[in-house]
C-alpha cells in the first residue's frame, strides 16, 4: 500500500526523508502528543497549510507561562486564533505569547501545499478496503482527511519512540464533523502508521479542542499550531513561489513581503528565528504533477 501511496503523492516519500534527518527527541519514557491546526482553506488562498506541534505530553514550563499570559493579557478565558487576533489584541501581546513557546519540548512543522497541484495528484484511496469506513464521506473531504492522517502517521513514525503512546489533538474540522468521521479518521491513521512502520507503539489517542478543560490547555497548544498555519498561508499566497525561493531554491525575502498584515510579519519573524530551543520547521509543496517541488523554507 505505501508504494501505491508514494506513487500517487510523491510529497510522502519527500517528508519522510526530510523527517529523518531532523535530529529531534523526546526525553526517555516521555509520550507525545501532536497538536494541529489549519488554514487556507478560503477561496482567495492559493495554499493549504497544515501546521503540527509534536511535543512531549507534558510541558510544565510552558503550561504555567501560558496561564500566566492568560491571565494578564486574556482575562476573559477566550479562544486566541490567526483569524481574530488584532481586532481585540495588540501586537505585542501576540509576540509575547509567541516567545513563551521556548519552554516547549518538541518542534513545529508547517506543511503547505499548493491548491492546483493538489487538483492534479491521485488522491489516497487504497483499493484493498484497507480503510474501513463506516461515515458517508464526500470525496474531498475523505481526501483532506487522509492527508491530514498520513501526516500525523509520518511524524509518528519519526518522532514517537517504540512501546509509546501517542495523542493527536486536532482544531474541530469538518473531517471530524460526526462520531462516524471521527471513529473514520482515528482508524485511518491508525492503519496508515502500521504501513509506515513494524514498530510496536502505545496506545494512540484522538481528541479535539472540544474536550478541553476550563484551562484552555489545547486551546493555546492549538493556537501556535493555528498562527503558524495562517502565517504560512498568508504569506505564500502574497509571495510569487518562484520569486520567493530565488537562485538555488534558497528562500528570500521580497519587497511585497511587507504586504502581509502586521500578525503574520510578527509571526514570521518568529517563526524563522535561529537557534530557538522550539524547532520550526516549513515544507512547502508545489509545482505540477509532472514537476512537483518540495522545498524547506528557511529565512
Amino acid at each position: 500500500m505505501y508504494a501505491s501511496m508514494v506513487a500517487a503523492q510523491p510529497w510522502i516519500a519527500f517528508t519522510r526523508k526530510a523527517l529523518e534527518v531532523k535530529n529531534w527527541r523526546l526525553p526517555p519514557d516521555e509520550s507525545v502528543q501532536i497538536g494541529s491546526d489549519y488554514a487556507g482553506q478560503h477561496s482567495k488562498g492559493l495554499y493549504l497549510t497544515y501546521a503540527f506541534v509534536v511535543s512531549s505530553k507534558h510541558n510544565w514550563a510552558w503550561d504555567r507561562q501560558r496561564w500566566y499570559f492568560r491571565q494578564n493579557h486574556i482575562p476573559d478565558n477566550r479562544r486566541i486564533s490567526f483569524k481574530s487576533f488584532g481586532k481585540s489584541n495588540n501586537p505585542l501581546a501576540l509576540a509575547h505569547f509567541l516567545d513563551i513557546t521556548q519552554s516547549i519540548n518538541g518542534r513545529l512543522i508547517v506543511f503547505a501545499f499548493e491548491k492546483k497541484l493538489i487538483l492534479q495528484i491521485q488522491p489516497i484511496r487504497p483499493a484493498d478496503g484497507s480503510f474501513k469506513l463506516d461515515a458517508n464521506w464526500k470525496p474531498l473531504a475523505l481526501e483532506e482527511a487522509v492527508r491530514k492522517a498520513m501526516i500525523v502517521a509520518l511524524l509518528a513514525n519519526q518522532y514517537v519512540p517504540p512501546g509509546l503512546s501517542m495523542d493527536w489533538i486536532s482544531d474541530e474540522d469538518p473531517s471530524l464533523g460526526n462520531s462516524l468521521m471521527f471513529s473514520d479518521v482515528q482508524r485511518i491513521t491508525a492503519t496508515l502508521c502500521a504501513t509506515l512502520s513494524s514498530v510496536k507503539r502505545g496506545f494512540f489517542g484522538m481528541g479535539t479542542t472540544a474536550d478541553d478543560c476550563e484551562h484552555m490547555y489545547r486551546e493555546d497548544l492549538l493556537a501556535i499550531a493555528d498562527f503558524a498555519a495562517g502565517m504560512v498561508a498568508e504569506v505564500a499566497t502574497h509571495l510569487d513561489s518562484r520569486r520567493f525561493l530565488g537562485p538555488d531554491s534558497i528562500p528570500r525575502k521580497n519587497a511585497d513581503f511587507e504586504m502581509v498584515s502586521e500578525k503574520a510579519q510578527i509571526i514570521a519573524e518568529w517563526f524563522w528565528q535561529a537557534k530557538s530551543p522550539f524547532d520550526r520547521t516549513c515544507f512547502l509543496i508545489h509545482g505540477t504533477c509532472e514537476r512537483p517541488h518540495f522545498t524547506e523554507l528557511q529565512m
